[in-house]
């Protein structure tokens, strides 16, 4: 990503710290940093008050699998490149945290990977034609160059350019194409991490109880010192845990109003 992107980006735009790391943990996808560890950052940041955590299937979906079909099992060929690859959980990222293009639901490369091992002319050409729109646009993020330099190479001369909006925008030539991809490559990516023990947000579970233990110790601090502001932080931080965490809601007793707190003498 480069500078103007950064400062162009509606996460950097948000003028809020927070969303500045989210587009940073986006960034890091780009050079390797798993799914996984990025879930768990983010969630980190969220249980410390930075910013509203993401939703479990945006969770699920960041540090799920790829997905790649094949036009049949036994398919002898198989590529994969790792640029794509890493660019895939940069896009989820920014997706699950709201920096991406509006009305996708999954970015361009995952697409290309999802499709890229299919032999072409076995999909309807309608399924094709997303993949080159999305095949254009990795293009041009991992090499730099324009649509028009790269349409010039001779080995894309049946390729053309698909405006986004026959794609992305209900109503276009393309978009319940675009959508039955998306829907269904979102869901196949998410459905291996749902009830998953080792997925990250369930790995966390234990250190979130330690923070609502924490939280429950500098709430009786606060209240025997008067501190109304500090109490707002704290239960703000509590409900984003429990939200993230809802089995937790058993071992944390209600805090009273923060109304009905007065120091203690």
């Amino acid at each position: 990503m480069d500078l103007q992107s950064l400062i162009t980006s509606p996460l950097a735009q948000s003028g809020r710290a927070g969303h500045f790391l989210r587009l940073v943990l986006s960034e890091a996808a780009s050079y390797g940093m798993p799914g996984s560890v990025i879930i768990v950052l983010d969630d980190i940041a969220a249980m410390l008050g930075l910013y509203e955590p993401v939703s479990e299937a945006a969770a699920l979906h960041v540090s799920g699998p790829l997905v790649s079909w094949r036009t049949h099992p036994q398919q002898p060929s198989f590529e994969r490149i790792h640029d794509v690859e890493k660019l895939v959980y940069k896009q989820r990222s920014l997706i699950a945290f709201g920096g991406y293009h509006p009305g996708q639901m999954v970015g361009t490369a995952e697409i290309v990977i999802a499709m890229g091992n299919l032999v072409q002319g076995t999909s309807p050409p309608e399924y094709y034609e997303v993949f080159q729109w999305a095949a254009l646009d990795v293009l041009q993020e991992i090499t730099g160059h324009t649509a028009e330099q790269i349409l010039a190479d001779p080995s894309k001369k049946h390729w053309k350019r698909i405006p986004d909006a026959e794609v992305v925008q209900p109503g276009g030539r393309l978009y319940a194409a675009y959508q039955t991809v998306a829907t269904t490559v979102r869901r196949e990516s998410i459905s291996v991490n749902t009830d998953n023990p080792d997925h990250p947000r369930a790995l966390l579970q234990p250190f979130a109880k330690l923070f609502l233990e924490g939280n429950a110790r500098a709430r009786l601090e606060a209240e025997m010192s008067g501190e109304l502001r500090v109490i707002q932080m704290i239960d703000e931080s509590t409900r984003t845990i429990l939200a993230m965490f809802p089995d937790l809601r058993a071992d944390v007793e209600a805090p009273r109003p923060v109304e009905q707190v007065e120091a203690s003498p």
